[in-house]
């Protein structure tokens, strides 16, 4: 068997493990969860600067060490794998100490950054120290989502034309998520344009203006994106009372829907209400096959930590989701402007969580 490689974590929250205690997921669910599942890690310390957290982590996990500051556990416990699931604020410079700490993989939490000035910072300090590095983006690793790539690109709907997203929460915190699928889809987006929830941004602070040092609030609104291939997109991303994550993809031969409870495919065919037209019928969806989504992001994570192969999501990969949501901000700061992509402003920042 491989030797064992030394795992801690950077935040015990629920992503990063108390989510393993919901009766309703399936398992695993959380970074820990996936990670436990392996016999080559071994779990040896966490941190998170809430004292009830660590003592829950303590009691459930009495073997592993506990500390308050991160900097600490770095130096003294020399993990070589790390999760990082603090907020966004504060990832950057945690992945640069953990990197120049000698961790050679680290799986962070999304979004990667708050700024691209922090992502292109965490992109030369990962490529310097030969860390590798996934980012949260679990739909990567999900076998609905690959297989909704794979029919487009063999034609199953014709030539896609649009995707419509729908979900519950911001664009930077949630959306991203969305503008990860999408680029997975869709390929890179070459501009945005948004009109973003001012109201509720005047309820928080005095017109719509960032401040001198260009930070701003991370919160939702719609947005149009143009991809280079020609695709169309549409984003509808706000806080509700419930949740939902929702992509529509039309095209010239049919329909796909997918999200977190649909799984349809439509094709065209003979209208069975009005003869010598044509309709979308819903088909069997094709079968899918593949591995939980957090054990498959451990195994890539792994892979290219002991093989130096190319993992599924990477900072790139996260570099551009990011940049899709600052320049949603950007372009409603903008009187709603189209953004370039490459025009992103390298020192706006989104604090979100």
């Amino acid at each position: 068997m491989a030797k064992k490689l030394n795992l801690a974590l950077i935040g015990l929250g629920r992503v990063a493990w108390l989510l393993e205690n919901d009766p309703l997921r399936a398992k695993p669910c959380t970074h820990l969860g996936a990670w436990l599942q392996r016999k080559d890690v071994r779990l040896v310390a966490g941190c998170d600067t809430n004292p009830e957290r660590r003592a829950l982590f303590k009691q459930h996990y009495p073997k592993a060490e506990v500390y308050a500051d991160y900097r600490q556990m770095l130096q003294e416990q020399r993990p070589e794998l790390l999760t990082i699931a603090a907020y966004a604020t504060e990832r950057a410079q945690m992945v640069k100490d953990s990197a120049k700490a000698g961790v050679k993989g680290i799986w962070c939490e999304k979004a990667m950054a708050s700024n691209l000035k922090e992502a292109d910072a965490i992109i030369r300090t990962l490529k310097r120290h030969d860390t590798k590095m996934i980012v949260s983006y679990v739909r990567r690793w999900s076998p609905n989502y690959l297989k909704v790539r794979d029919l487009i690109q063999q034609g199953a709907i014709g030539h896609l034309e649009s995707v419509t997203s729908h979900f519950s929460g911001n664009m930077m915190h949630t959306g991203t998520h969305a503008f990860d699928v999408l680029r997975l889809w869709c390929g890179e987006v070459e501009s945005v344009q948004a009109w973003l929830d001012r109201g509720r941004w005047r309820s928080q602070q005095s017109g719509y203006r960032f401040s001198k040092d260009k930070q701003i609030n991370d919160y939702g609104g719609f947005a149009l994106l143009h991809f280079k291939n020609g695709v169309r997109g549409a984003v509808h991303g706000n806080d509700k009372r419930y949740f939902r994550f929702e992509f529509e993809l039309l095209g010239s031969e049919g329909m796909i829907r997918v999200g977190n409870t649909q799984l349809e495919l439509w094709n065209r065919a003979a209208s069975k209400q009005a003869q010598g037209f044509s309709e979308l019928q819903r088909v069997d969806f094709p079968p899918l096959t593949g591995r939980n989504i957090w054990s498959a992001a451990v195994e890539d994570l792994l892979a290219a930590v002991r093989k130096g192969s190319v993992v599924s999501c990477s900072a790139h990969d996260a570099r551009a989701a990011l940049a899709i949501g600052l320049a949603m901000h950007q372009s409603e700061n903008r009187r709603h402007r189209l953004i370039d992509i490459k025009d992103v402003d390298r020192e706006l920042t989104v604090l979100s969580r």
